[in-house]
């Protein structure tokens, strides 16, 4: 009898050592609430390191689970990387901690999920039955954002064209927005927040029934809540078109436009105009190639960013041109980089390393270009502090592919957006005529994610800032309805994205 009853222990405990590797039948003791605990940390797109306090000072060994399954058994450390992991899959799960004589404790893995470069936090899209289009975004310090642009509320009434400037939360939700203009068509292009609270405002002003030289660039400084300060517009010539703006090192505003006369449309067409705090005019300097961005440099001077200008007969024969200025608009120097098609720039950003970035675009698969995937492609060039060309990449599939703006993110890699109509080469696909495109580059301008963006109509990014959390947010205009675009007011509108933050 009691070989019988020593046989039936034995039995018993092959039985619960058997039951303890199948998820259905295991029954562990309960995690306690002020126990060990376990995070998660993405690394990667697809990879998360998993580290867990130690759950005693006894010999055990570990295993994990997720959603249900063993992925790793009699583990000695307390972290693992989690590998092949599906971003924006949902995963919760628990370590188990056994030491020899079968005592279990439970660490509990609490719900994760792992973000992927491109992946939505919200996007709202805001206008009218007309036309809007966004092409500029700040955050505000407070929270939020402001998005500058246009709109054109009742195109078949006959309205005309004001600037919009719409205020968002942290959300992506309307708090307000604002109409400036006259009767004429009115467009802006840039909005900058400004030392000291507040920000400033570039873009252009047409009186009603003008043509291309009654146009004038117009500036306007709003105060913290959006009301307007002051505004005004350049002055001294029959046309001239708003560029870009930066505010100065001493507090004042430079503002880069082309300009347009009767006898001068070729030579010296830009020039970069200094206003003071208050809008008052102080110099001007006239250039010989068109500006496309200006921004300001710690030693009181700037850096314009554009392109050359074509000769006569040979009109798509441009390169990217950028200048470096003093204090007094002086040129302190000047590089030109391209090949033998039309190569621009559309944005240029100080790097932490006192050099320089510039995005745009190019055709040329020749000279300073590396190559071509077809039609035009994103051409971002690293330069250093004085101009010198560090390193150059195209980036495009077979259709056309224009960059309109490039910032450092605080993680020291580089994103660059724009618009795309290709489907294939370094493009990851299309949702339809084209579409928002993201790339991010690592500080050698290699590739590291690509992600497009919109519906099955026209979407087209203009601006690009680091979030308040790390990610980014996108302005453009859409006139899609479907895909990753939540509505539409009718034709286009303004569409602002969120994306989230991501690892290295």
């Amino acid at each position: 009898m009691k070989i019988f009853k020593l046989l039936f222990i034995v039995f018993m405990a092959l039985v619960l050592t058997t039951s303890c590797r199948e998820e259905a039948t295991f029954k562990p003791q309960d995690p306690q609430p002020n126990g060990p605990a376990a995070t998660v940390t993405q690394v990667t797109g697809n990879t998360a390191l998993l580290k867990w306090d130690k759950a005693t000072e006894r010999d055990v060994a570990y295993s994990v689970w997720l959603n249900g399954k063993e992925i790793h058994t009699n583990l000695k450390e307390t972290e693992i990387m989690l590998e092949g992991l599906n971003p924006g899959h949902k995963y919760t799960g628990k370590i188990l901690a056994v030491d020899s004589e079968g005592y279990i404790l439970v660490i509990p893995i609490g719900g994760f999920g792992l973000t992927y470069f491109g992946a939505i936090d919200w996007e709202t899209n805001l206008g009218g039955n007309g036309e809007d289009y966004g092409q500029s975004v700040v955050q505000d310090p407070g929270g939020g954002y402001w998005v500058a642009g246009s709109t054109w509320e009742d195109p078949e009434g006959g309205g005309l064209m004001d600037w919009m400037i719409a205020r968002l939360d942290d959300s992506g939700n309307l708090v307000s927005d604002a109409l400036f203009g006259g009767a004429g068509f009115d467009h802006a292009y840039q909005i900058e927040q400004t030392a000291g609270g507040g920000y400033i405002v570039g873009g252009n002003s047409e009186p009603p029934g003008g043509g291309a030289d009654d146009v004038d660039s117009w500036i306007i400084r709003l105060g913290s809540t959006g009301k307007m300060v002051w505004d005004t517009q350049l002055d001294g010539l029959e046309a001239d078109y708003f560029r870009s703006i930066t505010q100065s090192v001493d507090g004042g505003y430079l503002v880069a436009a082309e300009f347009i006369t009767e006898t001068m449309r070729i030579t010296n067409p830009n020039r970069v105009v200094k206003l003071d705090a208050n809008g008052n005019q102080q110099w001007q300097v006239s250039l010989s190639g068109k500006i496309r961005s200006i921004i300001a440099t710690p030693d009181k001077g700037s850096v314009v960013a554009g392109n050359t200008v074509a000769p006569e007969g040979d009109p798509w024969n441009t390169d990217v041109w950028v200048v470096k200025l003093n204090a007094a608009g002086n040129p302190q120097w000047n590089t030109i980089l391209g090949g033998s098609g039309s190569d621009y720039a559309y944005d240029i950003f100080q790097t932490s390393d006192g050099g320089y970035i510039a995005a745009g675009s190019s055709n040329s698969a020749d000279g300073d270009v590396g190559g071509n995937n077809g039609g035009n492609d994103y051409w971002i060039i690293k330069l250093d502090a004085v101009g010198n060309l560090e390193w150059e990449t195209n980036l495009g599939g077979s259709n056309s592919d224009v960059a309109r703006s490039v910032i450092e993110h605080s993680d020291g890699r580089y994103v660059v957006v724009g618009s795309s109509s290709s489907f294939n080469g370094d493009v990851g696909g299309n949702h339809g005529g084209s579409d928002y495109w993201i790339v991010r580059l690592d500080a050698a301008g290699n590739l590291l994610h690509e992600h497009n963006l919109g519906g099955s109509g026209t979407d087209r990014a203009r601006s690009v800032i680091e979030a308040h959390d790390g990610g980014y947010v996108i302005a453009g205009e859409s006139y899609s309805s479907d895909g990753d675009v939540g509505g539409n007011n009718g034709s286009s509108d303004y569409w602002v994205v969120k994306l989230t933050s991501i690892g290295n």
